[in-house]
């Protein structure tokens, strides 16, 4: 998973994803901040000194899923190249600018089979014999063994 981010003095862009698994990709661009109105906007992806139009939109979002062997908007094989290639185009008010997205690695799950990781008990078991010979302490000094229930010693009865 990436997050998404990159800006110049007219536009900003920040909160975006890029999430890749093993079957599908999902982008999301996230919040384009300008402040004049967008006409228009177009994912490109820049390799060996070409330029291919991933997605164009007439508003300011841009949300897409992709799926291997599918393959509409990004090529699974290039995906690294891809990454780091990656540049929005803006169009406000006739003028063009055009921005190289920014995609941090914010999380990777390379794991065939997840397992949850045991918590250490170590630590555990000291307090809770510190723990348990207190409360035995303390039921023996404020309660009543009568049979085989305790009962709290009060000074009041509810009857």
């Amino acid at each position: 998973m990436y997050t998404i981010s990159g800006g110049n003095n007219v536009i900003t862009i920040e909160n975006g994803l890029f999430v890749e698994t093993k079957e599908k990709i999902y982008f999301n661009i996230g919040n384009i901040k300008s402040k004049n109105d967008i006409n228009k906007i177009n994912l490109i992806y820049k390799k060996d000194g070409s330029e291919k139009i991933i997605y164009s939109s007439d508003s300011n979002q841009i949300l897409l899923m992709d799926y291997y062997g599918y393959e509409e908007y990004f090529n699974f094989d290039e995906l690294k190249l891809v990454v780091d290639n990656l540049y929005v185009q803006t169009y406000i008010e006739d003028e063009e600018y055009t921005i190289k997205l920014d995609l941090t690695e914010d999380y990777k799950n390379n794991k065939i089979i997840f397992f949850k990781k045991k918590r250490s008990t170590e630590k555990k078991i000291q307090i809770d014999n510190l723990f348990n010979s207190a409360l035995i302490e303390k039921i023996k000094n404020e309660f009543n063994l009568e049979g085989d229930v305790y009962t709290k010693n009060s000074k009041y009865k509810i009857i």
